[in-house]
């Protein structure tokens, strides 16, 4: 059951939060942005598309058992510590030159990304690149702490560029999210200057503070190494084939 979210001066309290993680059967696919300017499902590992709209995409890591398994308790499929690879898209020859097609960044592409030793897991993620906004997300307790106060980060490979990563504000939940229970995150903005192709965001938890005082803080210098490790592969991989 989760109950009603307030805004209290500037902080986000999430008054509620007690369902249990369902029992999961997970697709890899994910959410990425077509020729069309549309979301479509494509391959990813650990994720579960499901598009909603044009501009509306959710990603999920657990589905119910269909098939009448008596497993209790979370099963849900490990997330990668790593981005998607880089990858090229043919794109019609009228929209960018007359040589035959060019080959062009894929479109916008979203996940949820796994970090070594986090209590918390983001199971699900509603994005809307028109608002560009994260509408709603769900955060998973794999701990036996209640957590009473989290932060959601996310990390952005953009082309030619440095990698962007930023956490996001705290949210204080005082009823507290119980072990093997999840929470609804509340909507959280999205830089609209990098919904655009090329660029691939991956979404984590990156604070947690339990009941007891007791706080866990993502490491994101190492978080930042182990995501990009395919964009890495991938440029020395050009490298070789150039020379």
């Amino acid at each position: 059951m989760v109950k009603t979210i307030k805004f209290v001066f500037g902080t986000v309290v999430v008054l509620a939060i007690t369902s249990t993680i369902a029992v999961s059967q997970c697709q890899d696919q994910t959410c990425g942005v077509n020729a069309s300017g549309c979301f479509a499902c494509q391959g990813a590992v650990g994720q579960m598309c499901q598009v909603v709209a044009c501009d509306t995409c959710t990603i999920k890591l657990c589905s119910k058992d269909t098939n009448g398994g008596s497993h209790q308790g979370p099963r849900c499929q490990d997330l990668p510590f790593s981005l998607p690879k880089p990858s090229l898209a043919l794109v019609p020859v009228d929209q960018h030159s007359d040589q035959g097609k060019d080959e062009q960044p894929s479109g916008f592409l979203f996940v949820s990304l796994g970090v070594k030793g986090s209590p918390a897991t983001l199971t699900s993620i509603t994005f809307d690149k028109r608002e560009s906004l994260v509408k709603e997300a769900t955060l998973a307790n794999n701990s036996s702490k209640t957590i009473v106060a989290y932060s959601v980060g996310w990390i952005a490979a953009v082309p030619s560029k440095d990698a962007v990563i930023q956490v996001g504000p705290v949210f204080e939940v005082p009823a507290g999210v119980e072990g093997s229970s999840e929470a609804t995150v509340p909507a959280l903005p999205f830089p609209k200057e990098l919904i655009k192709p090329g660029v691939r965001t991956a979404f984590f938890v990156a604070k947690v503070r339990f009941a007891d005082g007791s706080t866990w803080h993502a490491d994101l210098r190492s978080l930042k190494k182990k995501a990009l490790s395919n964009e890495r592969k991938s440029t020395k991989a050009d490298e070789r084939n150039k020379s």
